[in-house]
């Protein structure tokens, strides 16, 4: 839904009359840039904005996340060489911590397969973005040869009314003279 500047004012006099101190809905990502931006600095506390996080991210992850983040600001605020370094240490902790996550969760998925490669190869397809055809139609040989020389044939009958180019013949200087 897009507004324009037409309906502002009217948007803007209904959210102040009903309502302004209230928080906000979620809001998805798709929703319009200007009236997110608009709602969120005038009338809205807060926002909540939904990701997509990767399957292994779980409260551990989260709980990481949140304690880098406390540290970061608490760096930001004193500006103190202390809280400089276990912000900094809570970030390799938090990296290691990913990486971990990450590694045995891809471990434990292809464990899960146990040997079936074409289980496996599903879910790199799934994982790799590709996606399934459900056409199961086969060309043999002949029919590539068919296209092929049909479309040669059609290219040469579009251009036969087209006058051959004469290239002029032009001497050039050898390099050794």
């Amino acid at each position: 839904m897009t507004l324009n500047d037409f309906e502002w004012p009217f948007v803007a006099k209904f959210y102040r009359k009903h309502v302004r101190r209230r928080p906000c809905p979620a809001v998805q990502p798709s929703d319009d840039r200007r009236a997110r931006q608009t709602l969120s600095s005038r009338y809205c506390s807060t926002f909540i904005t939904i990701q997509q996080t990767t399957p292994w991210f779980d409260a551990d992850c989260r709980a990481a996340r949140r304690r880098t983040r406390a540290a970061e600001r608490r760096y930001r605020r004193t500006r103190c060489d202390r809280d400089k370094c276990a912000w900094s240490d809570e970030v390799r902790k938090l990296s290691a911590l990913y990486e971990e996550k990450n590694n045995n969760y891809w471990r434990n998925e292809i464990a899960a397969r146990d040997g079936d490669m074409t289980r496996l190869w599903r879910l790199f397809h799934g994982v790799l973005g590709d996606v399934s055809s459900d056409d199961t139609d086969t060309f043999s040989a002949d029919d590539f040869a068919t296209f092929f020389s049909d479309k040669v044939d059609s290219v040469r009958a579009s251009t036969a009314a087209t006058p051959l180019y004469d290239v002029p013949y032009r001497t050039t200087p050898m390099l050794d003279e």
